[in-house]
C-alpha cells in the first residue's frame, strides 16, 4: 500500500512532467535539426484525461487528487528552435477560465534553462541541467522525494558526462565486421583499470548511477562490482583472453568455453544480441537478451540473480516509443519488471500512441489493456516565429542555492505565487483541494516548508551543489 508520502512524491513528479510535456515532445526536433541558425517554430495545444477509478484501491487518494487538477488543466503555446537555443512560451489554464491563465516561459539550451512566470513574480530561474540530477538525488536524500526520475530524463546528464567515457570504452570493441581478434588478458586487465577509475572518480557518472538505482538499494552494489571488475578479470578470464569472432551478419565473444556475448543480423535488417556474463564480482550473474527489427519494434529481456540465485530484476520490454515527430506511425509499448530491486509487487506498463493529422495521442492502460488510466492529446503545428531570444547567463541559479539565498528567493516569490496559485485553488473542486493538502499534511511537507522560514544556521557560501551526498 502506498503511504502517503508516497502518494504525494507521485502527484508531485506528475505534475512536474506535465508541465515540461511541451519540451519533452519536441526536444527529438531538435536534435534532428543542423545547427545552421534556421529557426522553426511550432504552435501546441495539450490536454490530459486521467480515470482514477481505474487505479488500485490504494491509490486512489491519490489518483483522486491528481485528476482533479490536470483533467481541466490546458497548456498553450509555442515552441521555437535554431538547434543550439530554443524558446517555449505557454499559457496553463484551468476549465477555460480567465482568471487562472497562468503564462510560463522558458528559453536556454539543452543544458540550461532560464524560467519566468507570473507564479514566480520578478524572479527568474537558472537552471543547468547538467548539475539538475546532482540536485535531485540531494532532493531525495534530504526529502526522499524523488525528483530523480523526472530529472534523468529531462537532462542531457547521460550524455553529456555520466557515460561518455564508459562508452568510449566500450564502443570500440563492439565495433561490427571482424573476421577474428583477441582480447588478450592484459588488455582486459587495462580496460578493467579504466572503468574501475570512472566508476570511482567520475562524479557524473556516480550521480547517474545513483539517480538510476538508489530507491533499489543496488546503486552502492553497483559501484562497488565497478570497482571489484579487475579482481573479476584476474580470476575469470582465462589466460588466452577473450577470443571474438564474426562478420558483417554476426559477431561471437568466447571466453574459454564460454559465450558471454553474441551478436546476428539477418536478411530482413532484424538485430539480436545475447549477453551471459557468469560469477560477476559479488558473484552477480548478469543475462540479457535482445531483438530489434528494422522498423524500430524491440523484444528485451534482462535477468540479474545474486549468489544464492534470487532475481534481483527480471525486467521484459516489448514494442518500442517514439524517436522522433512527426510520429511515423502507432506504437505500444509493454513493460514488466519483478525481482527483490523492484520491491514486493511486479510493475506493469502498457503505453501506445498514434498521430491523425496534426494530433498527437498518448495512453498509459489498465495492466490487461481494457481501461484508461491516463491519456495526453497533443496538437502541434508549423508557424512562423517571431523575436526569438538567445538569453545570457541571468537569473538565479536553483542548484546552488544555500540558506540565505533560498530565504531571498522564497521571500521574492511568496506573494505572486499566493497570488497565482488562489484563482487555480478557487476553480478546483473542494474535494480536490482537500485531498492535495491532506497529502502534503500527512506527508510533512508542511512541516518541512514552515521549518524553512525559522532555520536559524547560515550555510552561506555552502550551496547544495557542493554537498557530499
Amino acid at each position: 500500500m502506498l503511504s502517503m508520502k508516497q502518494s504525494l512524491v507521485r502527484l508531485i513528479l506528475l505534475s512536474m512532467c506535465l508541465c515540461l510535456l511541451p519540451l519533452g515532445a519536441f526536444a527529438r526536433e531538435d536534435a534532428a535539426e543542423a545547427i545552421s541558425g534556421e529557426i522553426t517554430g511550432y504552435e501546441f495545444d495539450v490536454s490530459f484525461e486521467m480515470h482514477p477509478e481505474y487505479y488500485a484501491e490504494e491509490q486512489q487518494m491519490f489518483a483522486t487528487a491528481a485528476a482533479g487538477i490536470i483533467n481541466p488543466m490546458t497548456l498553450s503555446g509555442t515552441y521555437a528552435s535554431d538547434g543550439v537555443y530554443f524558446n517555449l512560451a505557454a499559457e496553463m489554464m484551468l476549465n477555460g477560465a480567465e482568471s487562472t491563465r497562468t503564462p510560463i516561459s522558458i528559453n536556454g539550451t539543452k543544458d540550461q534553462w532560464l524560467i519566468r512566470s507570473s507564479l514566480l513574480g520578478e524572479e527568474i530561474i537558472n537552471l543547468h541541467l547538467v548539475y539538475l540530477l546532482e540536485f535531485a538525488v540531494k532532493g531525495y536524500n534530504h526529502m526522499q522525494v524523488p525528483y530523480q526520475r523526472a530529472a534523468i530524463l529531462l537532462t542531457p546528464f547521460v550524455d553529456l558526462i555520466g557515460m561518455d567515457e564508459l562508452h568510449s570504452q566500450i564502443a570500440p570493441p563492439l565495433e561490427k565486421a571482424v573476421a577474428q581478434r583477441q582480447f588478450t588478458k592484459k588488455a582486459m586487465l587495462e580496460f578493467a583499470d579504466i572503468v574501475q577509475k570512472i566508476a570511482l572518480e567520475n562524479r557524473g557518472f556516480r550521480y547517474w548511477v545513483a539517480a538510476l538505482l538508489m530507491e533499489t538499494g543496488y546503486n552502492d552494489v553497483f559501484l562497488e562490482c565497478l570497482s571489484q571488475l579487475r579482481s573479476w578479470v584476474e580470476e575469470t578470464v582465462p589466460s588466452r583472453g577473450i577470443t571474438v569472432t564474426g562478420n558483417e551478419s554476426q559477431q561471437s565473444w568466447m571466453m574459454g568455453q564460454t559465450e558471454i556475448y553474441r551478436w546476428e543480423k539477418d536478411e530482413t535488417g532484424t538485430e539480436r544480441i545475447r549477453l551471459h556474463l557468469p560469477s560477476l564480482p559479488m558473484e552477480y550473474t548478469v543475462t540479457c537478451k535482445m531483438e530489434q527489427a528494422a522498423s524500430g519494434e524491440q523484444d528485451l529481456m534482462l535477468l540479474i540473480t545474486d549468489w544464492a540465485e534470487e532475481t534481483v530484476i527480471y525486467l521484459t520490454m516489448e514494442g518500442s516509443l517514439p524517436t522522433a515527430l512527426p510520429l511515423s506511425g502507432p506504437f505500444t509499448l509493454r513493460w514488466h519488471a519483478e525481482g527483490v530491486a523492484v520491491g514486493p509487487e511486479p510493475i506493469d506498463l502498457y503505453l501506445d500512441g498514434w498521430q491523425e493529422g496534426e494530433n498527437i495521442t498518448l495512453r498509459q492502460l489498465t495492466p490487461d489493456q481494457s481501461q484508461t488510466l491516463m491519456a495526453i492529446r497533443l496538437r502541434m503545428a508549423p508557424t512562423d516565429v517571431e523575436n526569438f531570444v538567445q538569453e545570457a547567463n541571468v537569473g538565479t541559479h536553483l542548484t546552488n542555492l544555500n540558506t540565505q539565498s533560498l530565504g531571498e528567493l522564497t521571500n521574492n516569490i511568496a506573494m505572486p505565487l499566493l497570488e497565482g496559485v488562489l484563482p487555480l485553488l478557487v476553480e478546483l473542486p473542494a474535494s480536490t483541494c482537500q485531498k492535495v493538502m491532506d497529502l502534503l499534511d500527512e506527508s510533512g511537507i508542511f512541516g518541512l516548508l514552515t521549518e524553512s522560514f525559522f532555520m536559524e544556521e547560515s550555510l552561506e557560501g555552502e550551496g547544495i551543489y557542493d554537498e557530499e551526498w
